[in-house]
């Protein structure tokens, strides 16, 4: 019996998404456990919603970290998800003496038996996946994918396989307490969450597996290198090979009929996007798919904002002063800001307030709003505003 445990980490409106995770690595690993590391509260109604394929449920409040609530005010919720993934692996090993840990991003599918890959976990302490394995073909897909790579990180880490040898606890303690301190969206700094750090395992540590093998941990940024075919969903091929796991994230926005027609792939592609979404909807996304996070809101309600988390981050003697700056009592972190910072939320980013910040705060600032516009460029509204106006140019010639 091939035993290994897995998990994945999420807030409440990820559950959807990690059910269907859960129900396909039990297709084909009945007896494999499943954990769910949930950085939210657990409410009756949520709970409710949780597949039966889940195993155990690992709260973010359960998990030793020093300071609890100070640290998690320091980052959002991506940052949040990615930074509790190191102490779960060490906390799924402590319970469970697990001798093999595998984690997969909530957005992912397995579809087929994970065997071959555990086999690699028996001979290599720590398996890694890069986003992709070949240049990109063309230079739109160099500048949209492979300078993403260079900002994001080589390897994906909506997959990590790690072995409990001493060198894999050893690789653990290493990226966990990396994670614990510098798991943030600064990109201008050289970090991206976890997967920037990994970029470096490879030069520290010598058993590490890089795993090339194409039918493994498929997804947009790399579908233009890999030729799918087959049927959805039992019998989908990748290269030929039974595809092992999909991860799905970015695949409602960046998978498109132009795409399809540009890269010549299949309808096969749009095929597996309305089953996964069929998936989720079976799985409660109507009912909890857009629930906000705990943690982001103060104790009152009130949504906390990115500058208020990173003037908090980036001040080690505003965290000793507030240990918990959720509170809203009269002495709080919140009470601090609005006697230093008494501007309303459409001025929170004026000269004067920058010239108080850190140089690394007002980089991530900077590429807060650079990743915000360019998501509003590829929205739906801009793409109808640039046809609207082409419209109007035309009827102007006339």
């Amino acid at each position: 019996m091939n035993l290994f445990h897995t998990f994945t980490s999420v807030t409440s409106n990820y559950i959807p998404k990690a059910n269907v995770l859960a129900e396909s690595i039990k297709k084909f690993h009945p007896n494999s456990i499943f954990h769910l590391v949930l950085s939210d509260t657990l409410s009756l109604d949520i709970k409710k919603l949780i597949s039966d394929k889940i195993d155990s449920i690992i709260l973010l409040e359960n998990l030793p970290i020093d300071n609890l609530m100070s640290w998690i005010f320091k980052h959002d919720v991506v940052e949040l998800c990615t930074a509790v993934k190191g102490v779960a692996f060490k906390q799924i090993y402590k319970d469970y003496k697990a001798d093999k840990i595998i984690y997969l991003d909530p957005d992912t599918v397995v579809f087929n038996s994970l065997d071959n890959l555990t086999e690699k976990l028996n001979h290599n302490s720590v398996v890694l996946t890069p986003h992709f394995c070949k240049p990109q073909p063309d230079p739109k897909s160099i500048e949209h994918y492979e300078i993403s790579v260079l900002k994001h990180g080589v390897y994906n880490l909506g997959f990590l396989g790690i072995r409990t040898s001493q060198d894999g606890l050893d690789f653990l303690d290493w990226w966990n307490e990396r994670l614990i301190n510098y798991c943030y969206d600064e990109i201008a700094r050289g970090l991206f969450t976890d997967q920037k750090w990994m970029d470096l395992a490879p030069v520290f540590f010598d058993f590490i597996k890089i795993l090339k093998e194409p039918n493994y941990n498929v997804a947009v940024w790399n579908l233009t290198q890999r030729r799918i075919s087959g049927a959805v969903p039992d019998n989908i091929l990748i290269d030929d090979l039974p595809l092992v796991f999909f991860h799905f994230t970015g695949f409602d926005k960046n998978v498109d009929i132009a795409m399809i027609q540009k890269y010549d792939l299949p309808r096969i592609v749009l095929e597996l996007r309305k089953w996964y979404e069929q998936k989720l909807y079976e799985m409660g996304q109507q009912e909890i798919g857009s629930n906000a996070c705990f943690y982001s809101f103060y104790n009152d309600g009130e949504k906390i904002t990115p500058l208020q988390r990173m003037i908090y981050r980036n001040n080690e003697k505003l965290q000793l002063r507030y240990p918990n700056p959720f509170s809203t009592a009269n002495d709080s972190f919140r009470t601090w800001f609005s006697d230093h910072y008494d501007i309303n939320e459409q001025e929170l980013y004026t000269p004067e307030i920058l010239n108080d910040l850190p140089a690394e705060t007002i980089s991530s600032i900077l590429n807060a709003t650079i990743n915000e516009l360019n998501s509003l460029k590829k929205s739906k509204f801009w793409k109808l505003r640039e046809a609207y106006w082409r419209f109007k140019r035309k009827l102007s010639i006339f």
